[in-house]
């Protein structure tokens, strides 16, 4: 091979780490402008977003029968396609800036708990 091509798949490569470095960090923002408390305004358990050591957690709090709290930890998974947690299947999570609202698809509006 030649210089200019060895060049140019260096510079590939080099804009591929930076893309995939500026994607991880899109997503990082995005997940911690979710940090907190979260009420559904459908009826469903309240969640609680929290930033741990190995990431990002969401906490599901279901109400049992008996009226006691059982509350179920799952870790926010990132793609580049969004972000969500895995329960009895995908659950997305998405933010809406205009209206500070969570949107979890299946599970629909969470507005922040203060």
């Amino acid at each position: 091979m030649n210089k200019s091509i060895i060049l140019h798949l260096v510079l590939l490569f080099n804009l591929s780490i930076l893309s995939s470095c500026i994607q991880q960090e899109k997503e990082q923002k995005l997940i911690s402008g979710i940090s907190g408390k979260w009420k559904s305004m459908q009826g469903r358990p309240s969640i609680t977003i929290l930033s741990t050591d190995s990431g990002y957690v969401a906490i599901v709090h279901h109400i049992l029968a008996n009226g006691k709290e059982c509350a179920v930890a799952y870790p926010v998974r990132q793609t580049r396609y969004g972000n969500y947690i895995h329960a009895e299947g995908r659950i997305f999570i998405s933010y809406r800036n205009k209206d500070k609202t969570l949107f979890l698809s299946p599970g629909g509006t969470y507005i922040r708990v203060h």
